[in-house]
């Protein structure tokens, strides 16, 4: 079988790595204004504040108003009630395909609501909505199950016996029991024989389980649409125990070399690089993932941490584990675009504006005070915001001390941040109505027509999400008819 090295899969990372750093500065950037930073932007390759890149005083005012944040809540809000749920179609018009069919469905229910479903398409879309793309996954997890008793196995792959203790069964198929207990006056105790019996050991058998990756751990092959793409990597950082609970004795190789909280900073050091002495025991984890090819006719899938091949075999039901969810995508890209990054310049704007309104506010309320130099003789220099202040002033001086009058402000500045309010909620297709803020008085006609605008925004988005809920159904299937126990679909079954 070919092998894929772990040189290869960390060279192919950095390359990946390198080319999405222009995007993930863009998403940093949007969800820094989401959590209500819209002045944070990039210089070079560091994330500042633009209030301290202001060449004037900033006075102790800066306005940080965030409609951003509002936004996301009603988007996904409005999102989740058009979750979509697949029907499983029957291949032949048969009924023992209509069967099959309906045990399908029964069996993507309970996945619904036992392997993490609606948290994960919960993520998605908040993802999707930040960055304008989000990522829905469904994967056989050896962390998700409880540990159970798997018999051991020889390297030639034959079970492992040994002699154990077994009740004797009677005809009836109740224990025997014997005629005098363990001592005299004790109660029967049952019969045991020794027999051969397998050998047992506890281990990780894993669950089927939904999750929904952050953007920023997902590299997959430059293509123009995901049907082109032919491998992904998944980035992701795992306690150093959990490791070895999978992969045993190979752990032993690895260090921590992780060492920071912040899930950005944590992947790709893009932020300060911490405390070196200090590191956490998590370790960085690359997941390969490659479709069937001639090289690899069942597909690849590798796993490698700190240049230590973990694990190498096939692919899981040669499918790729996750498929994109878009907001809006451009279809020479296989990225999509964010509303709410479109909104982001608006935002600043609108900040910016209201905050010299406020400095305006502040100039007209508390003036600045001319005089002739030296002609104050004792007191402040300044107008005091404390009534009744008196300035001592020289009796030989030419005139009396007087205000500076600033300058008015004009009246389209005054209007200038409904228009950018109104802009806002434009770019990121959310109204006043749809974030709960009804202003003025409205018909429900109109909220209805206003609340329909905005969901049709979003029905690509929805759209996009049903097609990744499909496929993710179809991995789902197969990778329970591959790994998952025959006893539970059973009783899935009925």
């Amino acid at each position: 079988m070919a092998k894929i090295s772990a040189e290869e899969v960390h060279k192919r990372y950095r390359h990946l790595k390198d080319r999405m750093w222009p995007r993930h500065k863009q998403w940093i950037a949007t969800m820094s204004a989401v959590r209500g930073e819209a002045d944070k932007v990039f210089v070079g390759d560091q994330l500042v504040s633009l209030n301290s890149l202001r060449s004037e005083r900033a006075e102790s005012i800066n306005v940080s108003s965030n409609m951003m944040f509002q936004a996301l809540r009603s988007m996904v809000a409005n999102a989740l009630t058009q979750e979509p749920t697949p029907i499983v179609a029957m291949g032949t018009p048969s009924r023992e395909a209509r069967r099959q069919a309906r045990a399908c469905e029964r069996l993507l229910r309970w996945f619904y609501y036992d392997k993490e479903y609606r948290e994960s398409v919960h993520d998605a879309l908040t993802w999707t909505f930040i960055t304008g793309t989000g990522f829905l996954g469904a994967m056989w997890d050896l962390y998700a199950g409880d540990p159970k008793k798997v018999p051991v196995l020889d390297k030639d792959g034959n079970v492992v016996m040994e002699e154990g203790l077994v009740p004797i069964t009677g005809p009836d198929g109740q224990p025997l029991m014997s005629d005098t207990g363990a001592g005299p006056g004790n109660p029967p105790i049952p019969v045991y024989e020794r027999q051969p019996m397998p050998k047992l050991k506890l281990q990780m058998v894993g669950d089927l389980r939904y999750f929904a990756p952050s953007p920023f751990d997902i590299f997959p092959e430059p293509a123009r649409s995901w049907k082109d793409v032919n491998y992904v990597i998944h980035r992701q950082v795992v306690q150093m125990s959990q490791l070895k609970d999978v992969y045993g004795a190979k752990v032993n190789k690895l260090a921590p070399d992780v060492d920071e909280s912040n899930f950005i900073d944590l992947m790709d050091e893009y932020g300060k690089p911490g405390d070196r002495e200090s590191k956490s025991n998590l370790v960085r984890t690359i997941h390969y993932y490659e479709k069937p090819s001639l090289k690899f006719p069942e597909g690849v899938y590798t796993c490698v941490a700190g240049g230590v091949t973990l694990y190498h075999g096939d692919l899981p039901s040669k499918r790729l584990p996750v498929h994109p969810v878009y907001d809006v995508r451009v279809p020479d890209s296989i990225w999509g675009e964010a509303g709410l990054q479109q909104a982001l310049d608006a935002q600043r704007a609108l900040n910016s504006c209201e905050t010299d309104i406020q400095r305006n506010r502040k100039l007209h309320g508390n003036p600045a005070l001319v005089t002739e130099q030296g002609s104050i003789s004792a007191g402040v220099t300044r107008v005091s915001s404390v009534p009744g202040r008196i300035l001592q002033v020289n009796r030989n001086s030419q005139r009396p001390p007087a205000f500076l009058t600033p300058p008015q402000m004009p009246n389209w500045i005054q209007a200038e941040p409904a228009r950018l309010e109104r802009l806002v909620e434009e770019l990121s297709g959310v109204h006043s109505v749809s974030k709960g803020d009804n202003r003025g008085l409205m018909s429900g006609r109109q909220a209805a027509v206003v609340l329909s605008a905005d969901r049709s925004k979003w029905g690509p988005t929805i759209k996009s999400l049903s097609l990744a809920v499909e496929n993710m159904s179809e991995l789902c299937l197969s990778l329970w008819k591959e790994y998952g126990p025959i006893e539970a679909s059973i009783s899935v079954y009925g």
